[in-house]
């Protein structure tokens, strides 16, 4: 009897386990529960969007070399992580969307099929086999869009990428961008090493998904076929530009402007700033806008200053460079500032609104209460950073860095067109201009438009960032050459920021919070703050040694001032005695940074230690000892009724 109920118990989970598996493929086809901290495995809402408004059928065909790439275990498990996000993305597509896996054999039409779409095979090592390692989006209306090669350490905007893929190859036609920049932006010409220098990620990127129209510092006019307008440090525009770009914000333009007082990559930094400021002539615009800058001025916090290197070579706080996070963000949820992390700031000025304005100020980023202003002055030629940190005082206010201004606004110029004075000079103006390495494509035809006084019914629509160097590469992104193709591996969130203002005003809202997605790298939270806390103390050592060492020459340059003569070539006994007092001294701190050192690892091998002991003995014990508990229940129920069973049986 017993061994029938057994199998009829068998029979029927197996029964009930093929009917919940047949159940799943039918009710929960594309189901998922993710876990993951950020979500690793799943699709953000904006690729959803995308998908379900695909305007044609897509084929989306992953090249990868699966039998080549055998020993290759970490691209492996890259490509399963890859071919998993493509699975969802079929799902999600409602049939617009085709997905192929190919593996090119050597001299196989598929391999001629990829070169033909622009793929090339890729070596990773030395003595390891060329790989395809791409993605190709083919659209119904015969366009193609490709990624080479999907480098793992850009696994974190995966996402990102293939969304972005999608978009570029379903949509017909592309936004288009006016660009009126003060530095190097799309490229120039590098004066010091006498060589073109290359465009900015930010501009490469840019135009990887708009139509870009780059205009000179004294383009008359900006077209309303302009979507929207990009300003990146216009401080020496001409007054023609400054009134195109006010009558595009009164005829309802959309700007996206990047102001600066201390622009490090300006070719005209160097030249003695006006009376008010860099952006003197900017001012009338701003305040027409509401705004104005704190003129000759820069913002340092001391609360967010990042490490760099310092005149011994140490890292020191820099408090005039500084990344902000969502502790400094206003509203985290801005579709602007969705999932940033870290958005890396240098020399920014501030931003004030005026108490006069007509239009509403929006304040999406601001400093600590650990900030305050600072004269740009103090940045030219600076060795030291900690001189800023003597030089602030901190005003326990927190300043605009970041705002968005709208609403009703009048024109900077009452009295409209300025007049344009002809001088002798203008040639060699014209000259001087175009010796800054600048891009100065030429200026359009003027097309004289109706002069606005006040600005359209919807008001202005105006994003305005206090830096201009947050767009430049060393402070967000590390490019390299892999194999022949440049890199970008983002070190911040600076591109991001860009990216979602741009999408923000003008683009797709959907691509929006897909790129700074979570890390299958998980950062060891715990050992960067040891890190962190024996770097301070270790500064702080050092930075007391230096003192002294300075008290001790101060002194010794005393006593040889009070020698003549002959005794002035030898050191005297008390010369001798403070040169032995500091070095006692020296070798007392250099002992004390050696201990910092020491107990850094000493604390980070404790901490491994404890890690250990818990994992190894202290989880399986615990496991352990939840499952003898309920084991040791489970036999007390079954005595329990036994007993129950003998004495009414």
């Amino acid at each position: 009897m017993g061994n029938l109920t057994s199998k009829a118990a068998l029979i029927m989970l197996v029964v009930v386990t093929l009917g919940l598996i047949t159940a799943n493929n039918l009710f929960f086809k594309g189901s998922r529960l993710d876990l993951t901290e950020d979500r690793m495995f799943s699709i953000s809402q904006g690729t959803g969007n995308v998908l379900s408004s695909l305007e044609s059928d897509v084929d989306l065909t992953f090249y990868y070399s699966e039998e080549d790439s055998a020993e290759l275990g970490f691209l492996r498990d890259y490509a399963r992580r890859i071919i998993d996000l493509l699975d969802e993305y079929s799902l999600r597509a409602d049939g617009k969307l085709t997905v192929n896996v190919v593996d090119p054999a050597p001299f196989s039409e598929e391999e001629d099929q990829a070169n033909v779409l622009g793929l090339q095979r890729i070596t990773l090592g030395f003595g390891e086999e060329p790989i395809f390692f791409g993605m190709v989006a083919q659209g119904a209306a015969d366009n193609t869009e490709l990624i080479e090669f999907l480098h793992p350490d850009r696994e974190e905007f995966l996402e990102y990428d293939l969304t972005r893929l999608l978009l570029q190859v379903s949509r017909s036609d592309s936004p288009t961008l006016g660009l009126v920049s003060g530095v190097p932006f799309s490229g120039g010409f590098d004066q010091a090493q006498r060589r073109p220098s290359p465009p900015w990620q930010t501009y490469t990127q840019l135009r990887e998904f708009y139509d870009i129209e780059n205009y000179a510092l004294d383009v008359a006019d900006i077209p309303d076929s302009i979507d929207l307008l990009l300003l990146v440090h216009p401080a020496h525009a001409t007054e023609q530009t400054l009134y195109a770009i006010d009558q595009y914000v009164m005829r309802g333009g959309t700007v996206l402007a990047f102001v600066d007082e201390f622009a490090q990559s300006d070719p005209l930094l160097s030249l003695p700033s006006t009376e008010g400021g860099k952006n003197a002539k900017l001012s009338p615009l701003l305040q027409s806008w509401g705004i104005e800058l704190a003129a000759g001025k820069v913002l340092a916090d001391a609360k967010h200053a990042l490490r760099v290197g310092g005149a011994n070579g140490q890292p020191t706080p820099h408090p005039g460079v500084f990344g902000y996070g969502p502790e400094n963000f206003v509203e985290p949820d801005h579709p602007v500032l969705n999932q940033l992390n870290r958005v890396i700031f240098s020399s920014s000025t501030v931003l004030h609104p005026l108490d006069t304005a007509t239009t509403s100020f929006d304040t999406l980023v601001q400093s600590s209460e650990r900030s305050g202003l600072l004269d740009a002055s103090l940045l030219q030629n600076l060795s030291d950073p900690s001189q800023l940190a003597s030089a602030l005082e901190e005003s326990g206010e927190r300043y605009p860095v970041v705002a968005h201004i709208t609403g009703p606004a009048s024109s900077a110029f009452p009295d409209g067109r300025p007049v344009v004075e002809p001088s002798d000079d203008t040639e060699s103006s014209e000259s001087s201009q175009n010796d800054t390495g600048l891009d100065t494509d030429a200026a359009s035809p003027t097309t004289e438009r109706p002069y606005l006084a006040n600005s359209s019914d919807e008001g202005i629509n105006v994003f305005i960032v206090a830096d201009s160097d947050v767009l430049h590469d060393p402070l967000w992104v590390r490019v390299s050459n892999f194999f022949g193709k440049d890199v970008a591996q983002p070190f911040a969130d600076n591109g991001n920021f860009f990216f979602n203002a741009v999408e923000n005003l003008i683009g797709s809202k959907d691509l929006m919070g897909l790129r700074s997605r979570g890390s299958f790298g998980r950062p060891f939270h715990v050992v960067q703050a040891l890190e962190r806390d024996a770097a301070e103390r270790f500064q702080d050592k050092e930075r007391e040694l230096q003192e002294r060492l300075q008290q001790t020459e101060s002194r010794l340059a005393e006593l040889q001032s009070r020698k003549e003569g002959e005794d002035a070539l030898a050191l005297s006994a008390e010369q001798e005695q403070e040169v032995a007092q500091f070095r006692d001294q020296q070798v007392s701190i250099r002992r004390e940074l050696r201990d910092v050192r020491h107990q850094l690892n000493q604390d980070i091998e404790n901490l491994g230690g404890w890690i250990k002991l818990v994992n190894i003995l202290l989880v399986p014990f615990i496991i352990t000892s939840i499952a003898v508990f309920f084991g040791f229940k489970r036999r007390a129920k079954i005595r329990r009724a036994n007993k129950i069973n003998l004495a009414t049986g």
